[in-house]
């Protein structure tokens, strides 16, 4: 039975490749889009008294810590995860990126307290009369499981885009455009997670297809899915649990795939594809040695990338992974 489980999955895993991309047949979401009848999501006192030269983000009025501390991996994959949505990370110093994951990532607000970071300058909008400064603001929050996650509202604009830059298939998040003084939009979807899972401390941003997108394999299921995150999220599995299910199923999985009609270079995109986000998943438990390692032999494969989904969520998690093995 497992074999014929696997078998389709190969079938599956071809027409992940050989499927032409199917943004050309989307239409562009309206949920971005500013409805003033709403009332807005938040509303809040902007900062004034700011530098104009000022870029490094703080914390704004005092609130009591819930105490828990995170993996380092962790902490730093979800900084390089939400300054990639705001489509900054690549123009981010090692000094720079250090202070937003302290800021912003470390000492997080106990229940019924509130922290309100600034992220100074952040737009460049060029009007006089708009805001300037971004704002995050974290709470503690439990789902009805009883799941801890850290919610961040922020004032930062979303737009959905439609075969934009890269033909990424999802929202980004506009620096220059025009952030609202005092307020966030109900209609903006400009709401991150983090979720607790352990002692690490996993990112959701406003991306759909997340930049996270580690690759699961689930045999069980007779499925390739890439939400594997979401497991982790509710607590139903663990970051060196889910590397050991990847690594047991993509073996079994490539047996398979050697003798059937997928192409080899598809073949080899997928163990590319798996090494990296094998190599992710050390990053975020913080054993940095494996996470370098896999991350090396994954840049060794010589295998295109296709045009589809799964080959633009490869290339936006390669980026990050670029940046955080290349620059720590």
């Amino acid at each position: 039975m497992k074999h014929v489980v696997l078998l389709s999955l190969s079938v599956l895993l071809l027409g992940c490749f050989s499927t032409p991309s199917s943004t050309s047949n989307m239409r562009p979401s309206s949920s971005s889009a500013v409805r003033t009848s709403e009332p807005p999501r938040r509303e809040f006192t902007p900062v004034e008294d700011i530098d104009p030269n000022a870029v490094v983000p703080f914390v704004v009025d005092e609130y009591l810590s819930d105490g828990r501390v995170y993996q380092e991996g962790s902490v730093k994959f979800a900084t390089a995860l939400l300054l990639s949505d705001m489509g900054i990370l690549q123009t981010v110093d090692k000094e720079l990126f250090h202070q937003y994951a302290a800021v912003i990532f470390t000492d997080l607000p106990a229940e019924d307290q509130v922290k309100q970071i600034v992220i100074p300058n952040l737009s460049q909008s060029n009007e006089l009369d708009k805001e300037k400064n971004a704002y995050l603001f974290i709470t503690k929050n439990y789902n009805q499981d009883g799941i801890l996650y850290y919610l961040i509202e922020s004032n930062i604009p979303i737009s959905s885009y439609f075969r934009g830059p890269g033909y990424y298939n999802g929202y980004v998040m506009r620096m220059n455009s025009n952030f609202i003084k005092g307020e966030i939009p109900s209609s903006w979807v400009s709401i991150m997670y983090l979720y607790a899972n352990e002692n690490n401390l996993l990112y959701r941003g406003v991306a759909y297809p997340e930049k996270s997108d580690l690759l699961a394999v689930r045999s069980s299921t007779g499925n390739i899915g890439t939400d594997n995150m979401v497991s982790l999220r509710a607590g139903h599995s663990t970051v060196p649990g889910m590397k050991r299910s990847l690594e047991r199923d993509v073996g079994d999985l490539l047996a398979v795939l050697e003798i059937s009609n997928v192409p080899t270079e598809s073949i080899e995109f997928f163990r590319k594809y798996v090494l990296l986000s094998l190599s992710a998943y050390s990053y975020i438990n913080s054993n940095f040695d494996d996470a370098q390692n896999e991350y090396l032999i994954s840049k060794g494969i010589d295998a295109p990338t296709p045009d589809n989904l799964m080959g633009r969520s490869f290339t936006e998690l390669m980026a990050i992974m670029d940046y955080l093995i290349m620059f720590p």
